[in-house]
């Protein structure tokens, strides 16, 4: 239920907020960070792209995941990076519940 309030939250801010560079950056250091502490502790990646990947696959590729939308934020537009951003914390919200579980 608190991913669900937190994406609610988010969408409650407003689309210029959560498509800002400073959402961009705490979204994926959110779902990067959760993901490393739920790998380190006993779960396994299940997402598409690091299906059973490392601490630093997950590590490795959340930088530059970040840094990709770091440098194309403005081509991807407001609507685009609000999107991104979106999915990146409901993936970190939804991992601190995987890690509750542990």
């Amino acid at each position: 239920m608190t991913a669900l309030y937190f994406i609610l939250a988010l969408l409650l801010a407003g689309c210029s907020v959560i498509a800002s560079k400073e959402a961009t950056v705490a979204c994926q250091v959110a779902d990067t960070a959760t993901s490393l502490y739920a790998v380190n502790h006993g779960a396994v990646e299940r997402g598409i792209l690091l299906h059973g990947a490392g601490a630093g696959g997950i590590l490795g590729f959340g930088a530059a995941w970040l840094a990709v939308k770091l440098v194309f934020h403005d081509e991807i537009g407001e609507t685009g990076n609000a999107t991104l951003n979106v999915i990146a914390c409901a993936a970190g919200a939804h991992n601190a519940n995987v890690i509750r579980k542990l």
